[in-house]
């Protein structure tokens, strides 16, 4: 009887510390008022908050109110893509998560002006190559696929095989396992 009472102890206990978040989150966004995210223990459940209030306000001041690098960093990026503005980016006390953020509105930039340029500025590789193959999905143009490194640019004729069902694009593959896959796409 006392192990049943203490389970819906805890189970009502967690519930309402949930409820109690997600309130705090609601509150947050319908006053445009930080302290709510603040009376949260959570640390995760608080970043969230904050996160959320900057993305709805744009604030990147939110973001600052966030005290873990690893959690500050995506409410950055996702303020400064939304707002079109790299200098958001700058904030970042993480050169990785700096690269990335300015790697993200690029990559933002490119999908809306379809203009490769911006693919060639930035810093990480593999935001390199997802601009390549964003911009190759787009004009569907396998020459495109030259300027990936590694194994991206067999990634990119795979999608160029599959988007226009040109088999005969597969051995320029150099990755045999790909290569396979591409002649036995349909």
């Amino acid at each position: 009887m006392k192990k049943n009472l203490f389970i819906s102890f805890l189970f009502i206990s967690v519930l309402i510390l949930v409820v109690g978040c997600t309130n705090n989150t609601k509150k947050a966004l319908e006053e445009n008022d930080p302290k709510y995210c603040e009376k949260i223990g959570n640390i995760e459940k608080k970043a969230d908050c904050f996160s959320v209030l900057a993305i709805a306000t744009l604030e990147e001041k939110y973001c600052g109110m966030i005290n873990i690098v690893d959690l500050s960093g995506p409410c950055y990026t996702a303020v400064a893509m939304e707002k079109n503005d790299e200098y958001i980016c700058t904030k970042l006390k993480s050169e990785r998560h700096r690269e990335a953020c300015i790697d993200g509105v690029f990559l933002k930039k490119t999908i809306k002006d379809h203009n490769m340029a911006n693919c060639k500025i930035m810093h990480q590789e593999i935001s390199k190559g997802l601009c390549y193959i964003t911009v190759f999905k787009i004009k569907e143009d396998i020459s495109l696929c030259k300027m990936i490194d590694g194994e991206d640019q067999n990634l990119c004729k795979l999608f160029y095989v599959k988007t226009t069902k040109d088999s005969s694009k597969c051995n320029e593959i150099g990755d045999p396992m790909m290569r396979a896959t591409c002649t036995n796409l349909k």
